[in-house]
């Protein structure tokens, strides 16, 4: 059984970058290497982006948090080159006791989550790490030798026991072991998937 994830790399006119731009003016949102400050998000760029990284502020059940994420960059058609997050980040409260900080890719949707709790002496704790790549796709062997591959999500979940600093560095967490995922039919939500999971019920998959 093969599991392929898609991943695009989005490219945009030069007009969509401009109005992009002019909508987040009023952010500036600054991009950084190494501590120093380089650019901002949704402006032109030369340098390389392996190391840039952006911080978004988070106020998570009463706790300040601060979200490090990676940069990436867009390429318009004349080549230019400009800061363009790998992140939108998310804060998701559900009660005064639980929260969700939610990272959704926009250049694959993919979602990745981390899901905190406030503790009796007012502590938090990240208690589970999820992710959820909706457009994977997965190989069933239907005859010998003869496979279909078939759209899935492809989620991976597991119980952890974290007490967060503040600073949460995104690449510190989702890191799974292979019996810590699952595939299920594209055609179920996450919530579906993962009741289905729970309950150990079988996947129909639709050749």
């Amino acid at each position: 059984m093969m599991i392929s994830i898609l991943y695009l790399l989005p490219v945009y006119s030069r007009a969509q970058e401009q109005e992009e731009e002019q909508e987040c003016e009023c952010e500036k949102t600054p991009v950084y290497r190494n501590n120093v400050r380089v650019g901002y998000l949704y402006t032109d760029t030369e340098l390389e982006v392996y190391d840039c990284y952006s911080l978004d502020t988070l106020t998570v059940l009463g706790k300040r948090i601060i979200v490090q994420t990676a940069v990436d960059y867009s390429k318009s058609f004349d080549g230019t080159k400009r800061f363009y997050p790998n992140f939108f980040v998310s804060l998701i409260t559900k009660n005064d006791k639980q929260a969700i900080i939610e990272f959704y890719t926009f250049h694959n949707v993919n979602v990745f989550r981390l899901y905190l709790r406030k503790e009796k002496s007012d502590t938090l704790r990240i208690y589970e790490e999820l992710s959820w790549y909706p457009r994977a796709s997965i190989d069933i062997e239907i005859a010998e030798d003869d496979y279909n591959s078939i759209r899935c999500s492809h989620i991976c979940r597991k119980t952890v026991s974290k007490l967060p600093e503040e600073k949460i560095i995104f690449t510190d967490f989702f890191d799974f072991d292979a019996d810590q995922c699952f595939d299920c039919p594209q055609r179920y939500s996450l919530s579906k998937c993962l009741e289905m999971r729970r309950r150990k019920k079988k996947f129909v998959w639709k050749y």
